[in-house]
């Protein structure tokens, strides 16, 4: 009676499970060009870890584009007239053409869908995204045929199109306190020698990277309630101008994970008798703030302050950081080493199969014998064997232990092609304005190490460089696409080069 009533209990509970999952997914709903868009039971949007996942067919097929499924890869390919996307369901790499582009979460089977990153989706299909957290749905826009928010009466906060739009009609300012004109081209002029690099949102807090010197204006508009942030004689990095497509109304949209509080950036040239790189957090209800300046960038943080008038712009002194301190035992400098993928993500594979995972552990560990019992650096592993740490895992893993720098390893690679194999040599990546000095010197030891093409210091948004709080870098020291690289990065040889050349890399940075 024992042994029946126990499968009666399980019976119960596997009854239940499945329900639980489908109310979850039930709680999203998608809006594309204003139509609610009908869905199967497997093919509805839904919320994973905090993260909006939408089913990529049914969206994609909608706006016309062409879809390839190969079950063995678990790989899905979006076929666009510039460049086929490629994403494969539980890894974080997708691919935009030759380009390697990471998620902030895999790609998820559901039935016969697939559901990918709602910030992915916004990025890759030229969509403008809004999150309606009360309403839990989804509204999508094709920024081509994008109309005027109507929630702002056909207002925009900022636009890079030549115009005599009165300045109320420009940045959306309340029409009973404003008359100033726009007067201003609206492209990047010749005296904006200042760059804004970087822009991320996350916790209530807009963190943004700019060249020195360059102190925001901050203020609040109302009708719609939005907080403006102007960077004075400056302009937007090119690759941020790249990642965001650019809307029929000048602005470029940046989505954020749903939140109370924020429903969207938007970020333009801005002209009001000098060209200003301007953005704008679309809220949805009226906040505080407050500006700093920490680990070189400049963050506002919202609070529910009252906010400063709508028709007064307040130059908020910004307030510098603390130098950095050995944060490690016995006051050593606390290093952070990442080998990145690992466990159940292989990475990329070379020509041979050879698994980047691999390299990347070898490496680190080759590292770790070189540092072991300094007396000034003291060297933690997010990995030390063939296990996978998940991304946030690694960056919170830094912080918690306010490490003093993050470097992670990799190799890099890119989709076969006619010309793929040509493709080879190092380059390092960096998120923040604060790592451009480690990634600099941890460069130059990296090309000197491996021998190959210099292809440079770039910056790019990537999980590990952005979500830690210290100076990150991301080395990729070569391309197993290409033969001549991946023999080389497997060999004995070369992985003790680097390894010296990471250590070296390290002491010059702390001035060791």
């Amino acid at each position: 009676m024992k042994k029946y009533g126990w499968l009666l209990f399980l019976a119960f509970w596997l009854c239940f499970i499945p329900s639980f999952h489908k109310a979850e997914a039930a709680g999203v709903n998608l809006f594309l060009d204003g139509k609610q868009m009908n869905m199967s039971g497997d093919a509805s949007g839904e919320m994973v870890n905090g993260k909006v996942m939408v089913p990529l067919r049914v969206i994609g097929e909608q706006m016309g584009y062409k879809f390839e499924w190969a079950p063995k890869e678990y790989k899905v390919t979006v076929h666009k007239s510039n460049a086929d996307i490629s994403m494969y369901v539980g890894r974080t790499t997708a691919y935009v053409g030759d380009k390697e582009v990471q998620l902030d979460s895999p790609p998820l089977l559901r039935g016969s869908s697939t559901l990918v990153p709602l910030r992915f989706v916004g990025e890759q299909l030229g969509l403008s995204v809004k999150w309606d957290n009360a309403g839990k749905a989804v509204y999508l826009q094709q920024l081509a045929a994008a109309e005027p928010d109507k929630n702002n009466s056909g207002n925009t906060d900022v636009s890079d199109k030549g115009s005599s739009k009165s300045d109320e009609q420009a940045a959306g300012r309340d029409t009973d306190k404003q008359t100033d004109t726009d007067t201003g081209t609206g492209t990047d002029a010749v005296e904006n020698t200042r760059e804004v690099d970087g822009i991320s949102f996350e916790d209530g807090r807009l963190m943004v990277s700019a060249d020195e010197g360059s102190e925001p204006s901050v203020f609040t508009m109302t009708n719609p309630d939005r907080i403006v942030v102007d960077f004075k004689n400056a302009k937007f990095a090119e690759h941020l101008k790249d990642r965001y497509s650019e809307g029929s109304d000048g602005a470029r949209v940046i989505d954020v994970d749903p939140n109370d509080d924020v429903q969207f950036i938007r970020f333009a040239q801005f002209n009001d008798g000098g060209s200003a790189a301007r953005i704008v957090l679309m809220l949805n209800r009226a906040k505080g703030y407050s500006v700093a300046q920490e680990n070189g960038e400049y963050v506002i943080t919202l609070n529910d302050s009252p906010g400063a008038p709508a028709d007064q712009a307040v130059n908020t002194p910004v307030k510098p950081s603390n130098p950095a301190v050995p944060s490690g035992q016995d006051g050593r400098w606390l290093v952070l080493l990442d080998a990145g993928h690992g466990g159940k993500d292989p990475g990329t594979s070379g020509i041979t199969g050879r698994k980047e995972k691999d390299f990347n552990l070898a490496v680190a560990l080759k590292v770790q014998e070189r540092l072991q019992g300094d007396p000034n650096i003291e060297l933690v592993m997010t990995r030390d064997g063939d296990t996978y740490p998940e991304l946030a895992e690694r960056s919170s893993m830094a912080n918690s232990l306010n490490a003093n720098i993050f470097v992670s390893i990799h190799a890099n690679s890119v989709t076969k092609s006619a010309t793929s194999a040509l493709v080879n040599g190092s380059e390092t990546y960096y998120t923040k304005a604060d790592s451009k000095e480690l990634a600099t010197v941890m460069h130059k030891y990296l090309v000197e190490a491996t021998g190959f093409k210099d292809n440079g210091i770039k910056v790019k948004s990537l999980h590990v460089t952005r979500e830690t709080k210290m100076p990150a870098v991301l080395l990729e020291a070569g391309y197993l696409s290409n033969a001549e690289n991946e023999a080389a990065l497997y060999s004995e040889e070369t992985q003790n080069r680097i390894a010296d050349g990471i250590v070296n890399g390290l002491r010059e940075y702390l001035g060791l």
